[in-house]
């Protein structure tokens, strides 16, 4: 009886050992959930009517988002996100740089 339980003792360390989490390396981002884009925020377009655009990763038929309504504490230059996302048909005022679209589920990578 001991044996046995010695043995399964031990089998259960060897298993909670191998299933511990993986940690991401410092300076890189960790793929998005399924279903999210990637995109980094830039600032660089302001001079020309648009102040925030999302650069998407990878760029495909749309390029740049101008997210709608985006939280003040997203909006830095540089800042990857992940999110999801819905084209939106508000005016884009002067910006012809990006589509107009309402970003959800943003989380910072």
């Amino acid at each position: 009886m001991r044996r046995g339980l010695s043995g399964l003792l031990a089998a259960v360390a060897v298993l909670v050992g191998c299933a511990g989490g993986k940690s991401t390396p410092s300076g890189t981002s960790s793929a998005p959930p399924p279903g999210h884009t990637l995109g980094t925020v830039t600032l660089a377009h302001a001079a020309e009517g648009c102040p925030v655009l999302i650069a998407l990763e990878p760029p495909g038929e749309l390029g740049h988002l101008m997210p709608v309504g985006l939280d003040e504490r997203f909006r830095k230059e540089g800042l990857k996100l992940s999110f999801t996302y819905t084209l939106s048909r508000i005016h884009s005022g002067g910006c012809n740089q990006g589509t107009p679209a309402v970003l959800d589920s943003i989380a910072v990578q």
